[in-house]
């Protein structure tokens, strides 16, 4: 079974320097912390705990968990049982994300995270995040914010890739992986596996690999490099509105 590497920070093993590093990550302003005052994580003697992942791991389960996560570097796919047996991607996750929310708040957990690449992460166990809100307001406020997010997220997953044809769901994935793995609305992204695209989309996979080769073969999709796939964002965008 693969297992997180963990990683502790390169400062001297004090909490307030720890919490110093937290405060300064340039990843708090996605955070849940963005709000949270410095003297709130000092008072809470919040300590970050860096882990990696392989790709292809599992970061938790509905099995067993005690910790949220936030992430730093690379992508990771949520999973649900379907009542079938199978299992459907429902979301992706990227830096700055948070994971395990709603089970914090909710104790119920329905899905499985998997490693897409490799995955570097903070945990922060649930032990810490109740002592933190002990010491500020910010945070619950930000976690509602963040929940109901999801919420709106959740409704485009189902729109935009559940629905309409199989050419269509898959334009609308590539859109969402344009400005997914780089917000700033790349042309050039990499394309996940055929089986987790099928995943995505409700499709089988070989729904999938016949329209990724028409999309190549018309030009929406151009190999750049290996791994590597540039965008024809404008015909993605027009097929992505036909029946």
């Amino acid at each position: 079974m693969l297992t997180a590497r963990i990683r502790l920070n390169d400062y001297p093993m004090t909490s307030k320097n720890l919490t110093t590093q937290c405060f300064g990550c340039k990843l708090k302003s996605k955070s849940i912390f963005t709000a949270v005052e410095h003297q709130a994580l000092e008072k809470a003697r919040f300590v970050p705990e860096v882990v990696s992942y392989p790709p292809n791991s599992s970061i938790l389960s509905a099995s067993a968990n005690d910790a949220i996560f936030t992430v730093r570097k690379g992508t990771v796919k949520m999973q649900r049982a379907m009542p079938d047996g199978n299992k459907r991607i429902t979301s992706l996750l990227k830096s700055g994300d948070t994971l395990g929310l709603r089970a914090w708040q909710t104790g119920e957990y329905d899905f499985d995270a998997i490693a897409l690449g490799d995955v570097e992460l903070c945990r922060i166990p649930h032990r810490e995040l109740n002592r933190i809100r002990k010491y500020t307001t910010a945070l619950e406020k930000t976690v509602i914010s963040r929940l109901c997010k999801e919420g709106e997220l959740a409704e485009i997953w189902i729109t935009h890739f559940s629905s309409g044809s199989v050419n269509q769901r898959l334009a609308n994935l590539l859109l969402f992986l344009a400005t997914h793995q780089d917000e700033t609305n790349s042309k050039t992204v990499k394309l996940l596996s055929r089986d987790d695209m099928a995943s995505i989309l409700g499709v089988r996979q070989e729904s999938v690999s016949r329209a990724v080769t028409q999309f190549k073969a018309e030009g929406l999709i151009v190999v750049k490099s290996r791994g590597e796939h540039t965008l024809n964002l404008p015909a993605l965008r027009k097929q992505s509105k036909q029946k």
